[in-house]
């Protein structure tokens, strides 16, 4: 009899944190590669052993691991000499590689040599990993091989179980095509309640992480495990905590996040942005520092990463709009000088920025991407750069959120004149105003579909729009305070929002 595996690769390189560098395929297709990263690891396997562990309930079914932990060696890498390859702390990297059956495999029999297999795999994936300097190295898929299942008699590995890892099943989110007569509600239900006022928040693309920046004089940063409380039912808590932060975003993977710092921590770490592997700050808690010495008095108010991962905005109040090189960790180039900005957005094919300022405008700034050099980089177009959208005609107010439809076609701006306005992107005109809110619009957010907008403000509420017909399709009234942040989850009709009243709420979208 024989059994069909797949090897996988757990690991990280000098810079980069632990990752899943090689996984099934199928896995891959369907965005669970770092499902692996979460189940396997643990304490150093003893010789002899293997580590035998179960997921439960996975969108692909029910899956069994056998794995063992190990030190890396430099002989992994085509290094001649002996020893325990490191990272750039000193500390020895774990090497955590196993196989992935399709079902329960509770009486399996793993020989020896198995691991001899699984290690020629996954070998030359980490060679290429190591070479990695940022986080957008993709899981390569493994070539699976069959696992012979004789009586090996001496010579097969010891089993030790672990406890089972499961998955609470979602309910598929289905978003409905939204027709003018269409009826939708929303229950909150709150998940976070701090004693600390509320600044902004970001979801992760990947659902797996929460991140929320509060306002209090250390500006703090606290990252919750939102996959636990979405998939497992777990009561969410806070799981890191970072101080004197001013502005994030994730990349687009979900899988690190950069951060902007206070002038008092820009001076002291000599750094304008610090980017970090989300899922791995224990393991790896020194980030990659980025730094313009013309910058070092710019406090940047917001960031956002462009689709590919590559490059960083950043806008400031007294330095305009800067284009940073993730790969060279510096400015590719700055724009906009002196114009003090609040908000900044990256169109979804990355050759367009908005950035929202002071005096209640909107400034497009156009990008061109160089295909033909060894990495794709951003410049400044020569004709056509710039433009200036005006929300209205007061310059008193302030433009507080821009974002993007998903499907590229639509920019909605908010401003603290209790306004919307959508924009036709090709156009630049304004093809609709929203103007049902009674205080600022502080948060603006597209569904997956772009076919709803979320919009967060201080009356305390939420109001969800109808693009098509331009009209408002709910108001949300669970916060007691100003609506700082809005959110939708991914690939669907659900919320997440933020009060200075100190409160997370979820909603749940229902179809009446």
């Amino acid at each position: 009899m024989s059994i069909e595996v797949w090897p996988f690769l757990i690991s990280r390189n000098k810079t980069i944190g632990y990752r899943t560098i090689t996984a099934p395929e199928f896995l891959i297709e369907n965005k669970l590669s770092m499902l692996l990263a979460e189940v396997a690891g643990g304490e150093l396997t003893e010789q002899g052993y293997a580590i035998l562990r179960e997921i439960h309930d996975s969108p692909v079914g029910n899956l069994t691991l056998i794995f063992r932990v190990t030190r890396a060696e430099k002989h992994f890498i085509g290094e001649k000499e002996e020893g325990i390859l490191r990272d750039y702390n000193g500390r020895p990297i774990d090497w955590i590689e196993g196989v992935v059956f399709r079902g329960f495999m509770p009486e399996v029999v793993i020989p020896v040599n198995v691991f001899q297999k699984v290690h020629i795999e996954v070998e030359k994936w980490y060679c290429e990993f190591w070479k990695e300097t940022t986080s957008l190295f993709n899981t390569k898929p493994s070539q699976s091989f069959s696992l012979e299942q004789n009586s090996y008699e001496d010579s097969k590995l010891i089993i030790k179980k672990e406890a089972p890892f499961i998955l609470r099943k979602e309910t598929p989110s289905v978003i409905p095509t939204l027709t003018e007569d269409i009826q939708i509600s929303w229950e909150n239900q709150q998940i976070i309640n701090t004693k600390i006022p509320i600044k902004s928040l970001k979801l992760s693309s990947n659902k797996r992480h929460l991140v929320i920046l509060y306002d209090n004089p250390d500006n703090e940063v606290h990252i919750y495990n939102l996959e636990n409380y979405l998939h497992k039912n777990i009561k969410i808590t806070v799981e890191e905590k970072l101080y004197n932060a001013t502005a994030f975003a994730f990349d687009p993977r979900g899988e690190a996040i950069v951060f902007g710092l206070d002038y008092e921590s820009i001076s002291k770490t000599k750094a304008n942005l610090l980017l970090w592997d989300i899922a791995n700050f224990r393991t790896n808690p020194s980030p990659t520092k980025f730094f313009d010495e013309e910058r070092e008095k710019t406090v940047v108010n917001a960031i956002a990463f462009d689709p590919t991962g590559k490059f960083i905005v950043t806008v400031s109040s007294n330095h305009g709009m800067q284009i940073w090189n993730v790969e060279r960790r510096a400015i590719e180039y700055k724009t906009f000088d002196n114009i003090p900005f609040k908000c900044v957005a990256f169109h979804p094919n990355g050759r367009m920025v908005a950035a929202g300022n002071q005096n209640n405008s909107i400034y497009l700034h156009n990008l061109l991407s160089l295909e033909n050099t060894s990495y794709s980089f951003y410049q400044q177009q020569s004709q056509g750069d710039n433009v200036r959208l005006k929300h209205n005609n007061n310059d008193h107010y302030h433009v507080q959120s821009v974002a993007f439809s998903p499907d590229g076609k639509m920019l909605a701006s908010a401003s603290t004149d209790k306004t919307i306005c959508i924009w036709d992107v090709n156009s630049k005109n304004i093809i609709a105003v929203f103007e049902e809110h009674k205080n600022a619009v502080n948060s603006l957010a597209f569904s997956s579909d772009s076919q709803l907008l979320a919009s967060g403000s201080s009356d305390k509420t939420i109001k969800i729009w109808n693009i098509k017909s331009r009209q408002v399709l709910s108001t949300l009234t669970g916060h007691k305070d100003i609506v700082c942040d809005v959110a939708f989850i991914p690939s669907s009709l659900n919320l997440i929002s933020a009060s200075k009243n100190q409160t997370v709420l979820i909603w749940e979208s229902k179809n009446l």
